[in-house]
């Protein structure tokens, strides 16, 4: 992997009516996607509801991968109809799936394992029904307690965390539901994404890190045509951080011999001449005794660079 940044990009997968798509079409719209992570060079591509399923040929469920790139899946159980996670990643990065205790209910999570230059990074792509779902669909409060649990088993892992996906928590124009904002901020979590995500204005595609990590940099939203959501692209920070250069100065006082340092001190002006008063006698033995320590045992500096512990 370059010293560049890295991308990811979300969107929601279903241009048209999932129920009525056939193998052909998907493979299509797969080809739409090809288009997308070739036309912005994308390391990585984040997809919520995908409707894959995990009995569905590799043509269909690798097939949303172009050349160069490997794909990772989060599937509905017992091949159950709508939903489901991707993420899409170059062939060139080391990305591993994950797995968490916790679940939400009705809701997707896929976790992946990405080594970088900071160390570990880990990726949780989310999807969340929307509370009109007949089946998955459940209230934003019930969601962001049963979330509050996910994320704290998020934050418990080695290494920098990023989470991203459709949360359907739209708030008050334009902004994301306060429920939710509240659960990330008593985590010191950031939701980055300051624009509409949805044709109809509202935020529901949502990127989040820990405030002042620094992972998640330069957000922007732009329409690719592939479904009624926007796609979010950013950059995420893959560098390791310049580690902080600090200078120290030391002498060696083992090299000293105490009877050198006694003859030569006595031979200064706190021997020869000493002050009448208390402050300039002290500055006396400061000067002496400085001067002495100049000679027998030179200051000397080094520098020493000084960083955060990439967690592994």
């Amino acid at each position: 992997m370059s010293d560049k940044q890295t991308m990811v990009l979300i969107v929601e997968c279903c241009a048209v009516d999932a129920k009525q798509q056939n193998n052909r079409q998907q493979i299509a719209e797969h080809a739409l996607i090809h288009d997308v992570i070739n036309d912005h060079r994308l390391d990585l591509f984040a997809v919520t509801e995908t409707w894959m399923k995990a009995s569905q040929p590799p043509t269909i469920t690798h097939g949303i991968a172009p050349a160069g790139y490997r794909v990772l899946h989060r599937h509905r159980v017992n091949d159950e109809e709508g939903g489901g996670v991707t993420l899409v990643h170059s062939e060139q990065l080391q990305v591993t799936a994950g797995s968490l205790a916790s679940t939400v209910t009705g809701g997707d999570c896929l976790v992946s394992k990405l080594r970088t230059r900071r160390g570990r990074l880990n990726i949780a792509v989310v999807y969340r029904p929307p509370r009109s779902s007949p089946k998955h669909g459940i209230s934003v409060s019930q969601f962001c307690s049963e979330f509050s649990e996910l994320q704290d088993e998020l934050l418990a892992l080695p290494g920098e965390l990023v989470v991203c996906g459709d949360f359907n928590c739209p708030g008050q124009a334009a902004s994301v539901d306060e429920r939710l904002l509240d659960v990330l901020e008593s985590r010191d979590l950031a939701q980055r994404v300051d624009q509409p995500t949805h044709q109809d204005g509202n935020t529901l595609d949502l990127l989040i890190d820990l405030d002042g990590a620094d992972v998640v940099t330069e957000v922007t939203v732009v329409d690719a045509g592939l479904s009624d959501h926007l796609v979010v692209l950013t950059d995420i920070h893959v560098k390791r951080p310049k580690a902080e250069v600090q200078r120290y100065s030391f002498r060696h006082f083992r090299a000293i011999d105490p009877d050198d340092f006694a003859v030569n001190l006595q031979m200064t002006d706190v021997y020869i001449n000493p002050a009448d008063d208390v402050d300039g006698f002290y500055n006396q033995i400061q000067f002496s005794v400085t001067k002495v320590l100049d000679a027998l045992a030179p200051l000397q500096t080094c520098t020493k660079h000084r960083g955060k512990r990439s967690s592994r």
